[in-house]
């Protein structure tokens, strides 16, 4: 019985063809005057030689070589080392360029352990944990691509630069788990990797660009205050569509209001346009302002309201007194609870059906209304005042049966709002005016019961 390896010594190429299929191994160690391994076509895979190398002999399954010296720049006969896995060339002056003359000559498999050229001094590039102070260089940065082993990186007090980007990104193509630390300035204000509100209000900033990079290199960023720093309305949606993940806040400008995008409240308190509005005159604040819960345009000649669709979260809508005749877009703010639309010219009642959480529901004087009983599809209603609405008999009886029993149903009320529906018992809209009177102070607006202010 044959052993798994067996060693030879000046046998035929006939005899060994035929014990290459009898064992595992062949060793041919010492043998390669008298024959050429590699000419066995199909059987030198069997064989177990040595490679010479500059005059070393390494054993065919050598698989790591440290070199002190080495005077050529092929390094092709290592890969003749089929087992090689790692070359230690950290003793020689090994330069980027020719790391990367070694690199095009092995297996990438074949890990390359060289002293990689930085500011602070040569390091070796199987380091896993690499820390700059004071930013980083180009060239430093650069290099962090040699450092395969990488699993965490610290980069402190940098400016936000391409040279940040490179080598935080160059870390993570190495390692997509390294540990990655950073802290660095834009636009005089720091952050680090732990931020999540980054405040740059009143600071003039021409171009998003360099916040751009900062998002991307600063993922936990949560909001962004720009309030004040001079970028247009358009400027800021389209940062605020490309990363949906960040809260961006800034100012808009409508009318003679200026406010922050963030608000939950806002109110004109009956200023009174003196002509007639539409959606483009609000449009700043239908289009941008999107964090709003409550909202009171009453007594602003309003035409149009087919913006208001962007705002999802209203809990609260007042459009009292205006020109508006069609409430389609209504229908698609499902979040809404108490709504006030009387003295307006509105016909068709039925969007009203769309909004699963109405409660109080104003409609008085809207004297061309023309189905008012789909009314009864509004299930979860506590109040409906609908007076003046030219109601027959037939289409009262209807309301007031097909409506909740426990409804408040006003249909003869003489004033839209003193006749009732804004008393001081009624704790609700108490509230409701008190917060649209404060409007600048409220903080958050989850319910009418619930509010809070700064």
């Amino acid at each position: 019985m044959l052993p798994d390896k067996f060693s030879i010594r000046r046998l035929s190429f006939c005899a060994l063809a035929a014990l290459a299929a009898a064992v595992a191994v062949l060793s041919a160690a010492g043998c390669s005057e008298y024959f050429d391994s590699s000419k066995l076509n199909g059987v030198s895979d069997y064989f177990d030689s040595s490679v010479t190398i500059e005059g070393v002999s390494y054993p065919a399954d050598t698989r790591s070589v440290t070199l002190t010296e080495y005077r050529s720049d092929d390094y092709s006969d290592f890969a003749k080392l089929k087992n090689l896995r790692t070359l230690d060339v950290t003793a020689l002056d090994i330069t980027p360029d020719a790391y990367q003359n070694i690199r095009s000559q092995l297996a990438q498999d074949v890990e390359i352990i060289w002293s990689v050229p930085m500011e602070r001094g040569k390091q070796s590039s199987n380091s896993s944990e690499l820390s700059f102070a004071g930013g980083i260089s180009p060239s430093d940065a650069h290099n962090v691509r040699y450092f395969t082993a990488i699993r965490k990186l610290s980069i402190t007090d940098a400016e936000i630069s391409d040279s940040l980007f490179t080598a935080i990104t160059a870390a993570q193509d190495n390692n997509p788990d390294v540990e990655i630390f950073c802290s660095a300035k834009i636009y005089g204000v720091s952050l680090d990797s732990g931020t999540e509100l980054l405040d740059l209000n009143n600071i003039p900033i021409e171009s998003p660009d360099l916040l751009c990079k900062a998002i991307e290199l600063f993922p936990g960023i949560r909001t962004v205050e720009m309030c004040g720093c001079g970028l247009s309305d358009r400027v800021m949606q389209g940062l605020r569509e490309e990363y949906p993940q960040i809260k961006f806040v800034w100012t808009v400008r409508f009318l003679n209001y200026e406010v922050r995008t963030d608000i939950q409240v806002f109110s004109t308190l009956a200023a009174n346009l003196k002509r007639p509005g539409n959606s483009e005159t609000f449009a700043p604040l239908f289009l941008y302002c999107t964090e709003l819960r409550a909202l009171d345009l009453g007594h602003m000649a309003i035409t149009d309201i087919s913006l208001i669709t962007n705002l999802k979260k209203l809990h609260t809508l007042i459009l009292a007194d205006n020109y508006i005749t069609d409430i389609t877009p209504v229908a698609e703010l499902k979040e809404l609870v108490y709504v006030e639309l009387f003295q307006n010219r509105i016909s068709d009642v039925s969007p009203l059906l769309a909004l699963p959480n109405l409660e109080d529901l104003n409609l008085c004087y809207n004297v061309r209304m023309e189905n008012p009983t789909v009314l009864t599809g509004c299930t979860k209603l506590k109040r409906l005042y609908i007076s003046h609405c030219s109601l027959d008999s037939g289409e009262i009886s209807q309301l007031r049966n097909g409506i909740p029993a426990d409804c408040e149903f006003n249909y003869t009320a003489a004033n839209c709002v003193f006749s009732g529906w804004r008393t001081t018992a009624n704790a609700r809209n108490t509230k409701i005016r008190e917060a649209f009177k404060h409007w600048r102070d409220v903080k958050e607006y989850p319910t009418w019961d619930n509010i809070i202010y700064n």
